[in-house]
């Protein structure tokens, strides 16, 4: 007798050649991985279940929820199961934990800045061939963000949540002061002598300021700014300060 092949593709299949990455590169910057042991993923309706962890609330359970339902359409053969069972602040312990217990999901989303300690996992996929394969061009990603996703020169993750910071301008201040509101161009030094003009101390007014609460928005409005002077948040050493 001749074998008929199996028309419902593994879960290991399907995240080898990358049917996995097209719910990871709308979901975030994302830990992809075969669930260890001989379950296939298959079930009895022959839909192959993926996992992923991801500890978003709100908005962003919401756009993940749009993003796997819109997956699921156009992929009927695969189910997507979203979980974690903690935040997303919480999801690099849970995820490492799995790797070290051997339970583990198919997809996680987390932080960027996580990657490097998850990555040095063995059972963390090489996304490499993947993405330079994949529908969007590589290319088309801002090379920061390919950056953040490649450990020892290999792809590790898919980035697709970008945060962009801006400044924004109290128009009724500039009128104020007589100031024009800036211009597409402008520099640090303009930024500066502009904050400089518009700081009235004796109305407790100040032409610039950032929250200064110590937690992890001041991080990140800080850390831009010390990158476009040229420096550094750590030293190459890894071990102090890459400023002063």
């Amino acid at each position: 007798m001749n074998a008929v092949p199996n028309p419902y593709p593994s879960r290991r299949g399907v995240l080898r050649v990358g049917g996995g990455l097209a719910l990871a590169a709308t979901a975030g910057v994302t830990l992809s991985g075969c669930t260890s042991g001989a379950d296939d993923g298959v079930g009895p309706d022959g839909k192959v279940t993926l996992e992923m962890w991801h500890g978003q609330t709100d908005t962003g359970k919401k756009a993940l929820q749009e993003l796997v339902a819109a997956f699921e359409k156009s992929h009927p053969k695969i189910r997507v199961k979203l979980g974690g069972g903690v935040l997303a602040d919480a999801m690099l312990q849970k995820v490492t934990a799995g790797l070290a217990a051997g339970s583990y999901p198919d997809i996680a989303y987390i932080f960027g800045s996580d990657l490097a300690s998850i990555a040095a996992s063995p059972l963390v996929v090489d996304l490499s061939d993947t993405v330079h394969s994949g529908p969007t061009p590589w290319s088309n990603y801002w090379a920061p963000a390919r950056e953040a996703v490649t450990v020892k020169g290999k792809v590790r993750a898919a980035p697709a949540l970008l945060d962009s910071l801006a400044v924004v301008c109290n128009k009724k201040v500039f009128r104020e002061a007589n100031l024009p509101l800036p211009k597409a161009g402008w520099t640090w030094q303009d930024f500066q002598e502009t904050a400089k003009k518009l700081t009235d101390k004796g109305r407790g007014r100040f032409g610039t300021g950032w929250p200064g609460a110590g937690d992890e928005d001041t991080v990140w409005r800080l850390w831009p700014m010390i990158w476009d002077l040229g420096g550094d948040v750590v030293d190459r050493g890894g071990k102090k300060i890459g400023f002063a």
